[in-house]
């Protein structure tokens, strides 16, 4: 049995095949299978078995008696209205169906799980929603595994939140493997050291984690030492501004009863004078102004 792919979008109920055939030697086949001339069935898969079963010579329609061309948007639309209404198919089996059909019907969209637009602005959750009657957050699964794993694909047909789950996890492995091999990109003498097999690839990461650590500990203290800095000068700033107020006279006689209540932490040179001088000033200036 050869079958075009928008016939295997949907599932087959080789369950109910027997039934099917029993029925078909009784009354005979009522809806006759679509078929291309080449062979391949677009639409009757479950009546071509049944008919095999039953003995039965089955009654096909051949879309292109001629072999004219036939595109895939008119053969699926072909398919999706002789299927339009029926009822076993699961919810993750039509959003599986919808990512099968938006990737061939759309190729250009395979470069880009997150590509939501592909032909007259018609988005693939519009395209999912009017052909399968599947909600977004399903159909943006169902494309996800699709662009990622053709093999996960079809376990999704089966339980599309299971193969979801595995997706992401294989997808953060994946990520966790690429951030891993790039950092013994970023250490070439951890790589060369696993090379040479004097270090695990687990070691090897673990050393170069932790350098990195350091450097951005490094790097942090580094930018808290240059805020600290760049505050004193902001309150330095502010201090002199605020003494513009002050009278000479005041200043001078604040800077000696200071300077006598601090008269063991003398400066012992002109680096130590002018730090001392500036905290001075800056005791003053809050005690008067902090009120």
């Amino acid at each position: 049995m050869k079958t075009h792919w928008v016939a295997d979008m949907y599932p087959l109920n080789e369950t109910d095949v027997s039934a099917l055939a029993e029925d078909i030697k009784t009354n005979g086949q009522i809806a006759p299978i679509k078929m291309l001339k080449d062979g391949r069935i677009i639409d009757g898969r479950n009546r071509w078995m049944a008919c095999q079963k039953a003995g039965v010579e089955p009654l096909i329609d051949v879309i292109n008696p001629h072999g004219e061309e036939v595109t895939d948007e008119r053969l699926f639309a072909l398919a999706t209205s002789c299927n339009s209404m029926r009822r076993d198919m699961t919810t993750s089996e039509r959003a599986v169906a919808s990512a099968v059909a938006w990737k061939r019907l759309f190729p250009e969209g395979q470069q880009n799980t997150g590509r939501s637009e592909s032909k007259n602005g018609l988005s693939f959750e519009t395209f999912a929603n009017q052909s399968f009657k599947v909600g977004k957050s399903y159909a943006k699964q169902a494309l996800a595994i699709a662009n990622y794993s053709p093999e996960l694909l079809e376990a999704a047909k089966e339980s599309l939140d299971g193969a979801y789950k595995t997706y992401q996890s294989e997808k953060l492995k994946r990520e966790d493997d690429k951030r891993n091999r790039q950092l013994l990109v970023d250490h070439p003498d951890l790589k060369e050291r696993v090379a040479n097999a004097n270090l695990s690839a687990e070691e090897a990461i673990t050393i170069a984690r932790k350098r990195d650590a350091e450097i951005i500990a490094k790097e942090e203290s580094l930018r808290q030492q240059k805020a600290f800095i760049a505050q004193g000068f902001n309150r330095t700033i502010e201090l002199f501004h605020g003494l513009l107020n002050w009278d000479s006279s005041d200043i001078l006689e604040a800077i000696e009863n200071e300077a006598l209540a601090n008269a063991a932490s003398q400066p012992k040179h002109e680096g130590e004078s002018l730090l001392l001088a500036i905290k001075t000033m800056t005791e003053i200036h809050n005690r008067k102004y902090s009120k």
